[in-house]
């Protein structure tokens, strides 16, 4: 085992590439031409992301307003005979109402169309209304805060809609299922709800890995490594890992005065003692991305049928599973005849299987945010001790997109860093153009 002493700021990954571009793919289209695809799909919405476009805008990252078609479609049966491919969608909705009047299904008559369509304007506008003036329940006097499933029960919102439109649009944002969204604390929902309202999205034009590029500028990577305990030891902290190199492995120990963890953590929890019980308590799970060629003919017409109404819309086709906990699968459409699908319902066969990758994703609870926010000091919670173990203490740092009291997305990730930088008195050079952390120092 070597051991030294190193002042240097290192960068540790277990992979053959820094992470956030790690599951992308650079594949041949239909006619033949090299096109790079971002797993998982990194579209974000104006109002929620503020951190993250200064970042962005500060790096000079070009990226684009991107409209979207999100197409509602449902399986009845899931067997090896049938595909969830085949069936036909139920709604058609634009992203900010970009095509009115909507988009109507061949499969459904004019005056179902219209009688879905009023149906819809009636529960969304209700919906709106509430998520603008009745606020989520919050945690006090030891209770935690309310769940999606509680508010959304309290606003008398009907089923149908509930299970067909909300709970399939948040379980594609979130790539979980039903039930795991109706576990959701409601507070981050409707906050995200409240900041995306009628805003833009946007796409990073060149894709994630321009982004990590310029984040990787003069970074020291250490690559093919995997850490496996992370420790104090007085004032310093001893990291151990095994190094990956001409197929051997070789482990090695260094001392540093900081550690920021950026993983997972059921990551974190496996590393670094002090936390294992507190980090067992916030749920994982894995969700699986997949490259396929576009399917059939039958598909091929559909698809035709909508890019003739809107050739600059992007579609994402929102499979719905409503049995046990229920799922949405995210088939999101490229033009160049390529589907990135995001918790398949089922395989594809291997021939249209081009590319799959597989990532963590962190879910939220009422517990889990109270531990979360018990470790960034986010506000009093409401069931654990007050003395506990925070992000900093012993040099140790927390940084992704589940380390803020809101949806555990790459807005988390960006502000959680900044939120680090900030105690290390480290420049922020975008941050004149928002307010530092302003989500996670939100108190409620």
């Amino acid at each position: 085992m070597n051991t030294a002493i190193d002042s240097r700021i290192l960068t540790i990954n277990q992979g053959e590439q820094l992470s956030l571009d790690s599951a992308s793919i650079s594949l041949a289209d239909a006619d033949g031409t090299n096109v790079r695809l971002d797993l998982p799909m990194r579209a974000f919405a104006g109002g929620y992301y503020s951190n993250l476009q200064a970042m962005y805008d500060h790096l000079n990252v070009s990226y684009h307003s991107q409209p979207f078609l999100f197409e509602f479609a449902k399986v009845t049966r899931l067997n090896k005979e049938e595909t969830p491919y085949d069936d036909s969608p139920y709604f058609i909705h634009s992203s900010n109402n970009h095509i009115f009047p909507p988009i109507r299904p061949s499969t459904m008559s004019i005056l179902e169309h219209i009688v879905e369509m009023m149906y819809l304007l009636l529960c969304y506008a209700w919906y709106t209304v509430c998520c603008l003036l009745v606020s989520p329940r919050h945690s006090r006097d030891g209770r935690l805060c309310e769940t999606y499933m509680e508010y959304l029960e309290r606003l008398r919102l009907p089923r149908y809609f509930v299970d067909c439109y909300l709970l399939p649009l948040m379980s594609a944002v979130t790539t979980c299922s039903h039930q795991a969204v109706l576990r959701f604390p409601a507070k981050d929902l409707i906050e995200y709800k409240k900041k995306t309202h009628n805003q833009p999205h946007f796409t990073v034009s060149k894709g994630v890995r321009e982004v990590q590029e310029k984040l990787a500028v003069g970074l020291n990577v250490q690559l093919r490594s995997r850490v496996y305990e992370v420790a104090n030891y007085g004032a310093d902290i001893r990291v151990r890992w095994i190094e990956s190199e001409n197929n051997k492995k070789e482990t090695k120990e260094r001392i540093f005065d900081h550690v920021i963890f950026a993983v997972p953590p059921n990551v974190v929890g496996s590393l670094f003692a002090p936390l294992s019980s507190m980090m067992a308590r916030i749920p994982t799970i894995q969700v699986r991305s997949i490259v396929t060629k576009r399917p059939n003919l039958k598909e091929r017409r559909r698809l035709h049928q909508i890019q003739s109404i809107s050739s600059k819309s992007q579609k994402i086709r929102l499979v719905n599973w409503f049995e046990g906990e229920g799922w949405t699968q995210s088939d999101h459409e490229q033009t160049s005849g390529l589907i990135v699908t995001t918790c398949p319902l089922k395989d594809p066969t291997q021939a249209n299987e081009l590319h799959s990758a597989t990532f963590t994703r962190v879910l939220r609870t009422p517990e889990s945010r109270d531990i979360v926010n018990t470790i960034f000091d986010c506000r009093k919670s409401a069931s654990l001790a007050s003395k506990t173990w925070m992000s900093g203490d012993g040099g140790i740092w927390l940084v992704g997109g589940w380390c803020w009291d809101g949806m555990v997305l790459l807005e988390g990730c960006v502000s959680s860093a900044m939120k680090v930088a900030d105690s290390l008195e480290v420049d922020i050079p975008w941050s004149d153009r928002v307010v530092v952390n302003a989500h996670i120092n939100n108190r409620i």
